[in-house]
């Protein structure tokens, strides 16, 4: 009976001074072993020729003795890095919503490789997001045949490069970025209509007092539906006229500013009949939704969802489109009009944008741009609401 001699006991082909090097394994190939940092390492010099093992082997000694040695990273599955970068997205304070986009991405991501036989993060390349790309764009998360906006598609493509990214950056599973150089075109803005005054005089005429509040405060002051739902009693202030509407954070986890926006007499007659139907506290929500099943005492925020299904149910109703889709009226649409309102009475652009805080102008005329509360005043109340 014949006896196989241990690899480790067979004489090495390659030595140096730190590092030895011999045939292993089923390939022949040459794995090189050495010390590093006290412990014994091994790495496979990926070739069976004594030449080329040489040469690898040369290589690295040097990055050992200048200390440029990479170590591999680990050999993890693009399955087990998506729920890794999930948590990691959780714990970096993303929002549920946001995070459940990432997470069925991901998943549809890594089953889609893996039915092709990509398993591993070591075997992606460019060739794997753009195939991914491809399928996406005619198949939705369930595998079902659609069409997919160029708008869904980037964010999807967008999704995968936070992913790759994020596995070489910050976790060091992959070497470098394969996805890095892979273009996404990112579509162009769809301009999307501004309300009318005649249409928001139309809609408040069918409203309910609370609806015609939310949607009177969202025409004439410019604020976005998500910022109103955020909003105190104590953000009012009906004797000094100023309204101080909460900013929030990218990340959309909490508030680190207010910004003062004028209140107009308009605005104001329609605040002072709301209050007066339902009084608050001051750190109470300003607007509150109806009792529900949730919360059975009430005193909980609006939901902006249900907001715009009941703006476009009214504005439906009266013969307007509705959707962006059909270029129609959403609730965003009281903001457009806001902004297209003022600016065409004469109000300076840059002051609106200060009432809007829009954050794109990154311009020097910008940043040393000041607005004083009495100019503020003073431009507010002379738009013709």
């Amino acid at each position: 009976m014949s006896h196989q001699t241990s690899p480790f006991k067979r004489p090495w082909a390659i030595e140096l001074g730190r590092v030895k090097a011999r045939k292993e394994g089923a390939k022949g190939h040459y794995v090189a072993h050495f010390q590093r940092n006290g412990r014994h390492e091994k790495r496979s010099l990926k070739t069976a020729r004594l030449e080329a093992a040489m040469s690898a082997a040369v290589q690295l000694e040097h990055q050992l003795q200048v200390g440029t040695f990479q170590p591999q990273p680990p050999n993890k599955t693009i399955a087990e890095a998506c729920v890794e970068f999930c948590k990691s997205r959780l714990s970096d304070g993303c929002k549920p919503k946001t995070l459940a986009k990432y997470t069925t991405e991901l998943e549809f991501f890594a089953k889609t490789l893996a039915d092709a036989g990509v398993v591993h993060l070591r075997q992606l390349t460019e060739a794997s997001l753009e195939d991914y790309r491809d399928l996406r764009r005619k198949t939705n998360l369930r595998g079902d045949e659609m069409t997919l906006s160029e708008k869904s598609l980037h964010a999807a493509c967008m999704n995968i490069k936070s992913f790759s990214r994020w596995c070489t950056d910050r976790r060091g599973y992959l070497a470098r970025n394969p996805f890095a150089h892979v273009g996404v075109v990112k579509p162009p803005l769809v301009k999307q209509p501004a309300a009318t005054l005649e249409q928001i005089e139309a809609i408040l005429k069918i409203a309910d007092l609370p609806l015609r509040t939310h949607i009177a405060f969202l025409a004439f002051s410019g604020a976005r539906s998500g910022e109103m739902a955020l909003m105190c009693r104590k953000d009012i202030d009906l004797r000094g006229n100023w309204i101080f509407i909460p900013t929030l954070k990218r990340k959309k986890t909490e508030i680190i500013t207010r910004r003062k926006v004028p209140l107009h007499p308009r605005l104001k007659t329609f605040l002072e009949e709301y209050v007066a139907a339902y009084p608050t506290r001051p750190d109470d929500y300003l607007f509150q939704a109806v009792p529900s099943q949730k919360f059975p005492t009430g005193g909980h925020g609006i939901n902006t969802k249900h907001l715009c299904d009941r703006f476009e149910k009214l504005a439906l109703a009266l013969g307007y489109t509705v959707g962006r889709k059909n270029y129609g009226l959403v609730i965003h649409s009281l903001r457009h009009f806001f902004e297209t309102f003022t600016t065409n009475n004469a109000v300076p652009q840059r002051v609106v944008d200060t009432w809007l805080a829009h954050a794109g102008d990154r311009s020097m005329g910008a940043l040393y741009y000041d607005l004083n509360d009495a100019d503020s005043q003073h431009f507010m109340a002379k738009v013709p609401f």
